[in-house]
């Protein structure tokens, strides 16, 4: 079963939690990684994305390489 996220309240309440300033943004980035919904909502999340692979947030073995 496929979940709709709606695009404006992900911008408005996840994507500012997914920031790696944020405190909590591993766990979430972790819990979420497989599953980003609709493209509107991945062009959004890339740049943090981008962020966690140019600074290796995460080890190689939890992004699978």
């Amino acid at each position: 079963m496929r979940v709709v996220v709606d695009p404006t309240w992900a911008a408005a309440t996840i994507v500012p939690r997914l920031a790696w300033e944020r405190p909590d943004a591993a766990a979430l980035w972790h819990a979420r990684a497989a599953d980003f919904g609709s493209s509107r909502l991945f062009n959004r999340l890339k740049p943090a994305m981008l962020e966690a692979f140019e600074n290796n947030f995460y080890p190689s073995t939890i992004l699978g390489g």
